[in-house]
C-alpha cells in the first residue's frame, strides 16, 4: 500500500495538471468568443438579455454615489427612460478603477461614446451590463453602428 501512494499521488497531479490545461483553453476560448461578440447599439441592447456582446451608447447622465457603492452610466438622459441602457459598477469594480487612474467614471465617461463588454441582464425591465473591470469599457472616437450616433 504505501508503494502506491507515490504513484497515486502522481496520477492526481497529472490529472490535476489536465484539467488546469483544459481550464486555460476554456479561458482561451471563452476570450475569443468575446472578441467576436457582436456590437449592438444601446437602443437594442434589451433584445441581447443574457448574451455576451458589446454595447455602444453615448453617456448621456452618470452618477458616482457619494458612498463610493455604485456607479451607473445612462444611455438617456432619464434612467427611467423605458430606452435607456445602464452600465453599473459597483464597489468592488470602483476600486478597479481607481487602480487604473480613473477616480470617477462618471466624469470620466459623460458625454462620451464608450463600448461596454458583458452579458447583458435586465434590471426592472431595463437591460444592463455590470462592469467589474476597467478593461470592459473602451472609449470610441466615432459610432460603430449608424443607430449608434449621439441621442
Amino acid at each position: 500500500m504505501t508503494r502506491r501512494l507515490p504513484a497515486l499521488l502522481l496520477l492526481i497531479l497529472l490529472a490535476r495538471g489536465g484539467v488546469a490545461d483544459d481550464d486555460t483553453a476554456a479561458t482561451d476560448r471563452d476570450a475569443a468568443a468575446v472578441a467576436e461578440a457582436p456590437v449592438v447599439d444601446a437602443a437594442a441592447a434589451a433584445d441581447h438579455v443574457g448574451e455576451e456582446c458589446v454595447v455602444e451608447l453615448t453617456v448621456q447622465a452618470a452618477r458616482l454615489f457619494d458612498d463610493g457603492s455604485r456607479c451607473f452610466l445612462n444611455s438617456r438622459e432619464n434612467h427611467r427612460d423605458a430606452d435607456n441602457f445602464t452600465v453599473v459598477i459597483f464597489r468592488e469594480g470602483l476600486a478597479r478603477f481607481r487602480e487604473a487612474d480613473i477616480e470617477n467614471p462618471a466624469d470620466h465617461f459623460l458625454h462620451r461614446v464608450i463600448r461596454v463588454r458583458g452579458v447583458v441582464a435586465e434590471h426592472k425591465e431595463r437591460p444592463q451590463i455590470v462592469v467589474e473591470e476597467p478593461e470592459q469599457i473602451e472609449l470610441v472616437d466615432e459610432p460603430a453602428t449608424a443607430d449608434a450616433a449621439p441621442e
